[in-house]
């Protein structure tokens, strides 16, 4: 939270940043499902840590091997087990403050509720956004978008905020006001720089943006887009008034880690990197920005009695292209037309929303393939094996999307981007917002009448692997199987295999006539290498079912799992 942190006053707009990636908001939310509702007594608090520990979504880094065998084959541990690892991994805050500051971060976000009900005790609740957010009922985008739109710096949550701002509407509405300006200056770079941002949007005490702009366009005057920091400290802390902190949460952290949610909706995008980062509207999305800033144009700041009222306004907050047909039909035509594709019928709008987001993330992962590098692809594999120990060029992207990433990318730069079918859904640099709705598969390869199911997981529990992602694999193994006479494949991919994992996949090929396989991350790696085309590494494929349909599990993971590439 920086120096600022809960002390009262005006200050720069932040979200708390233990959570800085928020595509693993769904992990945490997903992963408290079962402790919804309840009071968070310390024997709540430990349930929950041992299920984050259990998910792989909280790593503890000191670990006897008889807890992490038990982890790994999905068997809950004891009260004095968890207090063990507890005391192993000491934190300044201690670890049920560390699961606090994640909770804060979500209830930032407007995904949880946390009600104080006696003796320093907190009731937790999801919200129904973020059940929503989870339940895959609307576009993820959609869900960021209304809990964003209704955001208020200050609410019943977050009372030592005193800016009454709404720090999601005012950066659309400096964008498209700066944007004005500066055009009318002969100028045209559109967008705001990150220290912009942080200086003179997250700023902001009201929901002034025409008096945000013009300070804008007054400094860029001064210093261009040169950052000075004597002038940014003079407006933020003497003129605005706002709690001092650090020079770098104006510049950097605050504003880099507001943004990655802000992102989440889809509508703004950045360009460039480190001094020189922009942020700007989407340009694929810029009908949806326009349909916003047409129904918030007299936008302004609310007052909530409490916290139940707050949320409420933020579920019920109504989209655009949600309540008008009309809006939708423009913003899909728009988007063909960037597209360059043709539309005869718009009568399905879903379908052809569908279409025109697949084709955009096939055209944005297309660029990146061509800009990723082979060997670099292979090694971020193996750096999330664990067979390599070192920093991933991808470390801002939480590691069960990166490894749906890489695998795309490797894939598409080993056998071509024809066939290759990535349903993440990507921003305009072709960098992944959120994993891929779970009625479609993760990734698809089809080559003439070959089809791959893909499906990257993190996961090395058995019991949870049994529960999350054996009946998806085969669900979208068999829908792609029924889709044409294709020789059909699917595949699991993580870390580890288990001899579990690998009995439920035996039993299905062998009685079910089903071509799946379990394959750790370094089997696949493996598999590429020797497969220089994808009619070798079909080859490779049906060497490992064979050997997974002859074999004990037993033998079959041993194989799977001692296989090491070469470095």
């Amino acid at each position: 939270m920086g120096t600022s942190g809960n002390r009262p006053g005006f200050k720069i707009f932040s979200i708390n940043t233990t959570v800085r990636n928020p595509n693993r908001n769904e992990k945490f939310l997903i992963a408290f499902k079962g402790f919804d509702g309840r009071i968070f007594t310390e024997e709540v608090f430990h349930s929950y840590l041992t299920r984050l520990v259990a998910d792989g979504i909280y790593r503890f880094t000191r670990m006897q091997e008889g807890v992490r065998f038990k982890l790994e084959e999905g068997i809950e541990l004891t009260g004095s087990e968890v207090e063990q690892l507890i005391r192993d991994n000491p934190q300044a805050c201690g670890l049920n403050g560390r699961v606090m500051t994640q909770f804060r971060a979500l209830k930032d976000q407007g995904f949880l509720m946390i009600e104080p009900v006696r003796h320093g005790l907190n009731k937790i609740s999801i919200t129904k956004l973020g059940w929503d957010l989870i339940g895959n009922e609307e576009y993820s985008t959609d869900v960021y978008c209304k809990a964003m739109i209704g955001m208020h710096a200050n609410n019943p949550s977050r009372p030592a905020n005193y800016n009454k701002a709404r720090p999601f509407l005012n950066v659309l509405f400096v964008i498209d006001e700066v944007n004005k300006l500066w055009r009318a200056l002969g100028r045209d770079n559109t967008g705001i720089a990150k220290h912009e941002f942080g200086a003179f949007v997250l700023s902001m005490k009201d929901c002034d943006y025409k008096k945000a702009a013009e300070e804008i366009i007054k400094y860029r005057k001064k210093f261009n887009f040169r950052i000075n920091q004597k002038y940014l400290e003079n407006y933020c802390y003497n003129e605005l008034g706002l709690i001092p902190g650090k020079f770098d949460n104006i510049t950097d952290e605050y504003p880099d880690d507001v943004f990655r949610k802000f992102e989440m909706t889809g509508l703004l995008t950045k360009r460039g990197r480190s001094t020189y980062t922009m942020y700007d509207f989407s340009s694929y999305n810029i009908e949806k920005v326009k349909s916003i800033l047409v129904k918030y144009k007299d936008y302004s700041f609310k007052e909530f009695r409490n916290q139940t009222e707050y949320y409420r306004f933020l579920e019920n907050i109504h989209l655009p292209w949600q309540e008008s047909l009309d809006i939708r039909i423009e913003i899909a035509k728009r988007k063909a037309s960037q597209l360059g594709v043709v539309i005869e019928d718009y009568s399905d709008i879903i379908a052809v929303e569908e279409y025109l987001d697949n084709e955009f993330y096939t055209n944005v992962l297309t660029q990146a393939i061509e800009e990723a590098e082979f060997n670099s692809l292979r090694k971020e594999l193996m750096i999330l094996s664990g067979r390599i120990n070192s920093r991933s060029m991808y470390s801002d992207i939480d590691e069960p999307l990166r490894l749906e990433y890489v695998l795309a990318l490797i894939l598409g730069k080993s056998y071509g981007k024809v066939g290759l079918i990535s349903n993440i859904i990507y921003n305009e640099n072709g960098y992944p917002l959120h994993h891929a709705p779970s009625r479609r598969a993760d990734l698809i390869y089809r080559y003439l009448n070959m089809s791959f199911i893909m499906e990257p997981t993190m996961l090395t529990s058995p019991t949870e692997m049994m529960t999350r992602e054996t009946t998806g694999v085969r669900e979208h193994y068999l829908t792609e199987r029924a889709r044409s006479n294709d020789d059909c494949m699917g595949m699991v991919i993580s870390p580890f295999v288990s001899s579990r994992v690998a009995s439920f996949f035996r039993y299905y090929a062998d009685d079910q006539n089903e071509n799946i396989i379990p394959v750790s991350i370094d089997a696949f790696v493996d598999m590429i290498d020797k497969s220089p085309r994808i009619s070798a590494f079909k080859n490779q494929f049906d060497e490992y079912l064979r050997n997974l349909i002859q074999s004990t599990p037993e033998a079959y993971t041993d194989v799977v799992n001692s296989i090491k590439p070469s470095l």
